[in-house]
């Protein structure tokens, strides 16, 4: 991707990619349940400790769900992180669909300064 302030499903060799399913039932509702998956490329360059150790870091992000669930200082910790990081970005940046290809749908988060800062 050459513009660093857009978001495609266009991914690089080397990233890691944490996937969140909902389960929802037969009216298309969430049950509360996920699945998640963590996938890599095959091609990725990295090397072997390296690769381990993203994808430790990337098994760490996941195990924070069930964590939260157990620990309700964390969980309230981490939503008032959440809460205030939206509502910092929502000020300064809006998304923009710039584009679009076939099925692929190209976003910018375009901020107030429009790169110019």
């Amino acid at each position: 991707m050459n513009n660093k302030d857009t978001y495609s499903k266009e991914f690089n060799k080397q990233d890691f990619i944490i996937s969140v399913s909902p389960i929802i039932d037969n009216n298309s509702k969430w049950s509360g349940q996920i699945s998640i998956d963590i996938a890599s490329s095959e091609k990725n360059p990295l090397n072997d400790p390296d690769y381990k150790n993203l994808f430790h870091l990337c098994k760490m992000m996941c195990s924070l769900i069930p964590v939260m669930e157990n620990d309700e200082e964390l969980l309230e910790r981490l939503d008032e992180y959440a809460t205030d990081f939206e509502k910092e970005h929502r000020k300064k940046d809006k998304l923009i669909i710039s584009g679009t290809k076939g099925n692929v749908v190209t976003l910018n988060w375009k901020s107030k300064t429009e790169g110019s800062a």
